[in-house]
């Protein structure tokens, strides 16, 4: 009898416990999506976003590639026809 009322104080406590680390992970939840919220309301009008950043880089080395492979097609030489002489 007396170790079933030890055991249910220790499942109460454990309860308990539960219930507190699942309440603070709650809170810690909130407060990064607050925190995350807050910093994109702190963002200035003219500052970009991390995406859009990523964005006109991905834009940027598109276009580079597409100027190098237009020089190089220049810089491309055939292979020298030799004359005949017919004289």
């Amino acid at each position: 009898m007396i170790k079933m009322m030890k055991i249910r104080k220790t499942n109460q406590k454990t309860k308990m416990k539960d219930k507190k680390d699942k309440s603070k992970k709650n809170q810690n939840d909130r407060s990064k999506k607050e925190n995350d919220q807050n910093q994109e309301r702190k963002r200035k009008p003219g500052q970009l976003s991390p995406e859009q950043i990523k964005s006109i880089l991905e834009a940027m080395s598109n276009q580079e590639k597409n100027v190098q492979k237009k020089i190089n097609a220049k810089k491309v030489k055939g292979s020298p026809i030799k004359n005949v002489k017919d004289w």
